[in-house]
């Protein structure tokens, strides 16, 4: 009798934990859903530094070079015509044009029911806009859409456009910089290399070092630059950096 009571109750617990570990599976299952990837879209993951320091908010005092230090107020920039390509294929994606800036780290690149190509490690864009686009008043545009920027526009100068660059920040507790770089004929064209390839699954890397765009400039002397018409001498070091001074990299 001893033997029976002993065999129910056996059995009963192992009814008991085979009901706990079904239950607690679903659970489980229903906490964390398995996540599923977008092959119609890459993220476009960007960090933001100053001579390597990496700079994770605005407002952010960050120390670099010989005892100097800098406080980024603004810092936004305008990217477009994006591109992929292996050197024979090329992509590219559906966004007209993306503002960049340290406040939204993630942007999302549509492929639509294009594929990146295989072997793909080369990416391209343009720093600024074309003029067909750079001249639109962005009030017209709809409000969610990505120009529709009043603040990035030369509203007391419409025929500059937008503001590709913006630039502002506070160097060593009293030069306080400003620099607007403008016009569809200053735009530049990058084109970077990357050590991997590009899928849907793994995020696009994209590193920017404000502090590099301003290299071999005296901001002593040129504290303010609002893309003045008739001047050549920063604008063509502005370029230069931007085309040699490894301003964009890929990690």
């Amino acid at each position: 009798m001893k033997f029976k009571i002993f065999n129910f109750n056996y059995r009963l617990l192992w009814i008991s934990i085979i009901i706990v570990l079904v239950l607690t599976s679903c659970k489980k299952e229903e906490e964390k859903p398995k996540p599923t990837l977008n092959n119609n879209q890459v993220n476009l993951e960007v960090s933001h530094f100053w001579h390597g320091k990496r700079i994770n908010s605005i407002n952010q005092e960050i120390l670099f070079g010989e005892g100097q230090k800098v406080k980024p107020t603004s810092l936004a920039v305008i990217l477009s015509n994006f591109e992929f390509s292996n050197g024979s294929q090329k992509l590219k994606p559906q966004e007209q044009a993306l503002i960049i800036s340290p406040d939204k780290p993630v942007r999302v690149l549509s492929l639509g029911n294009q594929t990146i190509p295989s072997n793909c490690n080369q990416f391209s864009f343009t720093v600024g806009l074309d003029s067909t686009i750079n001249y639109q008043d962005p009030l017209k545009l709809p409000q969610n859409h990505e120009l529709f920027r009043p603040d990035m526009h030369w509203a007391w100068n419409p025929k500059a456009g937008y503001k590709f660059i913006r630039l502002e920040a506070v160097l060593n507790d009293s030069i306080r910089i400003t620099y607007h770089y403008a016009h569809s004929k200053n735009k530049v064209d990058l084109r970077l290399i990357s050590q991997r390839f590009f899928n849907a699954v793994t995020p696009i890397k994209l590193k920017i070092d404000w502090g590099k765009l301003l290299d071999n400039i005296n901001l002593v002397q040129n504290k303010t630059w609002m893309t003045p018409p008739n001047e050549t001498e920063i604008l063509n070091q502005l370029k230069f950096n931007l085309q040699k001074n490894q301003v964009f990299t890929l990690e």
